[in-house]
């Protein structure tokens, strides 16, 4: 299981690591870019887990497809914006009683925007490093809660299937809030790669308590349009 100190330290290295294999450049040009606007498609693995509960904390993968626009405003900076499907969640394994194991999954997806600014960084003519930051915003699609109970004796085994977002009784809010950051890597203004982590700013349980979505991102592009 991955935790958010080696999240973080992974994405401090690679953000403090990659500019310094050219450091003799300068690290900030203020000049205003004259670059086009950019459209990429992005596709990649998602690895989340609830935050702020201990009883469900376990990793679940999940997929995230969309696209992103850019728009370079100096040679430094760029605005960032996309659409997002994303699949998030997390799992938990618990004594279940009666000798046997609970094992719950929380498997809800959205639609998400993320907004971000983003420093850039060129290494070479054909390698540009840059790192994300802003606020997402997520509505969610649809989502279950799968119960298995794994036991013996009179309790026997069972399976069951809650509705997260809707039903009569949803176990999560459909809006989530939050900040996405992390390092990104640029070939030939075509191709790229990247190593984020977000994280919920906002309580996102209807079962008491308090609830965030944690997730791991590891993405690649590919820029098929600038206009």
């Amino acid at each position: 299981m991955f935790s958010k100190k080696r999240i973080f330290s992974l994405i401090a290295f690679a953000a403090i690591a990659l500019p310094s294999l050219h450091a003799e450049s300068t690290l900030w040009d203020g000049a205003k870019s004259e670059e086009k606007a950019s459209l990429s498609a992005e596709i990649g693995l998602n690895l989340s887990q609830f935050t702020h509960v201990e009883r469900w904390n376990g990793i679940k993968a999940g997929l995230n497809i969309g696209v992103m626009a850019e728009k370079p405003i100096l040679n430094s900076l760029s605005a960032k914006a996309g659409l997002f499907y994303t699949m998030k969640g997390t799992v938990g394994k618990n004594d279940g009683g009666f000798g046997g194991t609970l094992t719950t999954t929380f498997s809800p997806s959205y639609l998400e925007i993320p907004v971000m600014a983003s420093y850039r960084y060129s290494i070479n003519d054909a390698l540009r490093f840059q790192f994300d930051f802003g606020p997402y915003f997520a509505f969610g699609l649809h989502g279950k809660d799968v119960k298995k109970y794994r036991g013996s004796g009179v309790a026997g085994d069972s399976d069951t299937k809650i509705d997260l977002f809707g039903g009569d009784n949803p176990q999560l809010k459909r809006f989530d809030f939050g900040f996405r950051f992390g390092p990104q890597i640029v070939f030939n203004n075509r191709f790229s790669g990247s190593l984020q982590y977000e994280v919920s700013a906002i309580n996102i349980s209807k079962m008491g308590g308090k609830v965030g979505n944690g997730n791991f991102m590891i993405n690649i592009g590919y820029t098929f349009a600038t206009f």
